[in-house]
């Protein structure tokens, strides 16, 4: 490890433009040598729009680009690229949205003091995973849901909560074991965590920058500060 690796980009200029000109410039003498690096980025959106930046400042010439790949699309390809096929993951796939919508709306189906109608269900199913989603976001626990306040001080209504919630605590999990499944965000988690415990015990022989992220999500986080100290490893920031 060696001292962290911080850049940023100041607002008023592109990110990726700039971005894409230094990496350029940096390795104007041995260009063959920009393919050998990883970037990472935020999004797929922000992959495709650098590759057209890195396109657009060399007009079209022929170029070998870096690898580009999304934190929260993270898979065993890269696990097994980075690893050299020594550290193949044995994490279940996850789960489309859809039919997560749909397990859960069964679920609440089966409530009669919550189910009004299909419509309903399905509504209260998808903020149900958009309230999954955020708590995997924030690396906590579904089933400390209902210790999330004091139930004597707020006993009428968040009895009813909890009872509703016991779904995401104490039903959903059952669901998931018996697909071998897991939901999505549980699994960028999984695997955004499985590659910083990897890079702590074998760095990457390769150079990496961490690009345009602001670390929001705590498994991204640990990455980003490893990836900072790693000996070819930099972060960018916006």
């Amino acid at each position: 490890m060696s001292i962290p690796t911080l850049y940023n980009i100041p607002a008023h200029y592109s990110f990726v433009d700039v971005f894409a000109t230094g990496l350029l410039k940096q390795y104007e003498e041995t260009p063959e040598a920009l393919s050998k690096l990883l970037i990472l980025l935020p999004t797929r959106r922000a992959c495709r729009v650098l590759r057209d930046s890195f396109l657009k400042h060399t007009q079209g010439k022929p170029l070998l680009l870096p690898r580009m790949c999304p934190f929260g699309d993270i898979d065993e390809e890269e696990l097994f690229i980075s690893s050299r096929g020594n550290n193949v993951l044995d994490i279940p796939p996850a789960l489309s949205a859809l039919n997560r919508q749909i397990l859960l709306a069964r679920t609440i189906s089966g409530l009669p003091d919550f189910s009004k109608s299909l419509d309903q269900d399905m509504a209260l199913a998808k903020m149900l995973g958009q309230l999954m989603d955020q708590i995997y976001t924030e690396d906590l626990d579904l089933s400390e849901l209902p210790n999330l306040v004091d139930a004597e001080e707020f006993q009428a209504h968040w009895q009813i909560t909890v009872r509703f919630l016991s779904i995401l605590s104490e039903v959903w999990p059952s669901i998931l074991t018996e697909r071998d499944v897991i939901d999505a965000a549980d699994r960028r988690n999984r695997l955004i965590n499985a590659l910083t415990e990897h890079w702590k015990s074998f760095p990457p022989s390769f150079p990496v920058i961490a690009a345009g992220s602001t670390g929001s999500i705590p498994a991204t986080t640990n990455l980003l500060h490893l990836i900072s100290e790693l000996e070819q490893g930099s972060v960018v920031l916006p």
